[in-house]
C-alpha cells in the first residue's frame, strides 16, 4: 500500500500543475478587407483584386531590458498574452521576435510568464509545478495588434480587356492550398454596367485596359472567414 501511495505521489509530482487561464481575455480578432471597402485601387493583369485578412488585437508584455536571473534569463521583447486567471495575467514564453526564456539546467521547467495582480511590478516565470519565480523588471503591458491572412481566401483576378469586355477569374484557396474545383473565369460587358459581381462581391470598375484595372470594392464576398 505504501509503495502504491509513493508511486501516486511521484506521478503527481512529475506531472506538475498546468497554470489555468481564460483565453477569451487574451485577444480579439476582426475580419478586414484588402483593399478596404470604398477605396480606389489599381492592379495589373494577373493580380488579385481583393483578399481577406484577420486583425488580431490584444495585450502583451513589452520587456524593455533583459532579465538575467539565477534560475531563468528572460530576453527583452514582446510577449503576447495567453489569458488571465484570478491571480495573474498569463503570457507566452517566446517573443514576437523569436527569442525564448532560457532555463538554468537545475531550474524547474517553465510553462508561461505571469504578472501577478497583487504585484504588478514583477515579471514571473511560471513553472510546470505552478510556482512563480519573479523578478523586478522594466516592462509594460500594452495593447498590440497584428495582421494575419485568413485561412480561407476568395479573390478576383484581373485577366485583361478585349473591346468593351473585361475578363475576371475567380479563385479559392484554403490554408494556402488551391481549390481548383471552384475556380471560374467570367467575362463582363462594361457597356451594360460599370459594376461587376460574383458570389456576393460587387466591384465598381472606374477604368480598365488590357494592362490594368482601376476599381472600387463596393461589397465583399458573403463568406465569413475564420483564423
Amino acid at each position: 500500500m505504501r509503495k502504491c501511495l509513493l508511486v501516486i505521489m511521484l506521478i503527481s509530482f512529475i506531472s506538475g500543475c498546468a497554470v489555468s487561464y481564460d483565453p477569451s481575455t487574451s485577444s480579439k480578432a476582426t475580419q478586414v478587407d484588402f483593399p478596404p471597402l470604398g477605396q480606389v485601387s489599381t492592379v495589373y493583369v494577373g493580380d488579385s483584386m481583393m483578399s481577406k485578412g484577420i486583425l488580431v488585437e490584444g495585450e502583451a508584455v513589452v520587456l524593455k531590458n533583459s532579465i538575467d536571473g539565477v534560475a531563468y534569463d528572460i530576453p527583452s521583447g514582446t510577449y503576447d498574452k495567453l489569458g488571465s486567471n484570478n491571480t495573474a495575467d498569463v503570457f507566452k514564453t517566446a517573443t514576437r521576435e523569436g527569442q525564448i526564456v532560457i532555463q538554468n539546467p537545475f531550474a524547474d521547467p517553465y510553462q508561461a510568464l505571469g504578472v501577478k495582480k497583487n504585484n504588478p511590478n514583477e515579471l514571473c516565470v511560471v513553472t510546470v509545478f505552478g510556482m512563480y519565480s519573479c523578478y523586478a523588471a522594466n516592462f509594460e503591458i500594452k495593447k498590440v495588434s497584428s495582421f494575419n491572412s485568413a485561412s480561407f481566401q476568395q479573390t478576383l483576378i484581373y485577366s485583361g480587356k478585349v473591346g468593351n469586355k473585361i475578363n475576371i477569374g475567380y479563385r479559392e484557396t484554403s490554408h494556402d492550398m488551391a481549390r481548383p474545383a471552384f475556380n471560374n473565369d467570367v467575362e463582363y460587358d462594361l457597356g451594360e454596367s460599370q459594376e461587376i459581381g460574383y458570389k456576393g462581391a460587387v466591384v465598381e470598375v472606374i477604368s480598365a485596359d488590357n494592362q490594368k484595372i482601376t476599381y472600387r470594392v463596393v461589397k465583399s464576398f458573403r463568406y465569413q472567414f475564420s483564423r
